[in-house]
C-alpha cells in the first residue's frame, strides 16, 4: 500500500490544480464540506486539505485496507468504509470529487446514477483518463486495452465521458489537459519496474516530454484528463 500511496502522491498536484482552476469562479463560501468518493491512499484529499480548499474533509472508499491507511496516515480527515452504490454517507456535502475511479468500473453509469441517488451534495468535480483517442485506438489494433497495469476496465472520450455524466448532472465548467511525469516520480517508476535503458527512454518521451512540450497534440490525440465540474439536476429536469 506505501508503494502505491508514493505514486497516488505524486499525481495529486495536477488532480487538485483542476479542482482549484473549476471552482475559482465559485462563491468562495460555497465549499465548506468536501468528500472524496474512492479516495483510496488518501493523497488527494490530504492535497485539498493541505491547500485549504473547505474546511471540513471526508473521505470514502470500499476497501478495508484503504480505509486503514487513511485513518493511519491522513490527519483530520473522517473516513467512511462503504459502497456507494448502495449506502450513503450521513450529512450533506458541499463538494464532492470523483477522481480517476469510474474508469475502473464496468459500469460507471450505474455508479454514477446510484451516487447521486443516494448523496446529497452541491457540486460534484468527476474527473477521468481520455483513452479513446487516435493514437490509442490504433496501439490497441495491436494489444488487449483492457490489459493494464492501472487497472482501467472503462475506457472514455470526450463524448462518452460527458453522456454519463448528463444523465444525471448538468454540467458547469471543464477543463481537459495533458498529464506528464514530473522527475520524482519518472524516477520513482523507473526504479519501481527495473526498465532497460530502451525502455526509460520511451516511457521517458512518453509520460513526460512528450505531454510537457506538445500539450495540445497529446491531448487531442494520445491520451488526456478530463475534470468537470457539475451541479445535481433537479427531479423535473431529469424527467
Amino acid at each position: 500500500m506505501a508503494s502505491a500511496a508514493q505514486w497516488l502522491k505524486y499525481g495529486a498536484n495536477d488532480k487538485c490544480d483542476s479542482i482549484e482552476a473549476l471552482i475559482k469562479d465559485l462563491d468562495s463560501d460555497s465549499i465548506g464540506s468536501v468528500l472524496e468518493l474512492g479516495a483510496g491512499s488518501g493523497a488527494l484529499i490530504a492535497e485539498i486539505k493541505r491547500r485549504g480548499i473547505g474546511n471540513r474533509y471526508y473521505a470514502a472508499d470500499y476497501s478495508e485496507v484503504a480505509c486503514r491507511y487513511l485513518r493511519e496516515n491522513v490527519e483530520g480527515v473522517e473516513v467512511f468504509q462503504i459502497d456507494l452504490t448502495k449506502d450513503s454517507p450521513l450529512g450533506d456535502y458541499d463538494l464532492v470529487v470523483i477522481s480517476h475511479v469510474l474508469e475502473h468500473l464496468e459500469d460507471p453509469a450505474l455508479c454514477l446514477d446510484l451516487i447521486c441517488e443516494n448523496l446529497n451534495f452541491k457540486y460534484m468535480i468527476v474527473e477521468c483518463p481520455l483513452e479513446k483517442l487516435l493514437i490509442s485506438k490504433v496501439k490497441n489494433l495491436f494489444r488487449d486495452q483492457t490489459i493494464n497495469a492501472a487497472g482501467h476496465v472503462y475506457f472514455f472520450d470526450k463524448k462518452s465521458f460527458e453522456e454519463i455524466l448528463t444523465s444525471r448532472l448538468k454540467i458547469i465548467k471543464n477543463r481537459l489537459y495533458a498529464p506528464y511525469s514530473k522527475r520524482e516520480s519518472l524516477k520513482f517508476e523507473f526504479n519501481k519496474h527495473q526498465w532497460s535503458w530502451i525502455q526509460r527512454l520511451m516511457k521517458s518521451f512518453t509520460m513526460r516530454w512528450g505531454p510537457k512540450y506538445f500539450p495540445l497534440f497529446w491531448k487531442m490525440y494520445w491520451i488526456a484528463n478530463h475534470a468537470v465540474l457539475c451541479a445535481k439536476k433537479s427531479e423535473e429536469k431529469r424527467e
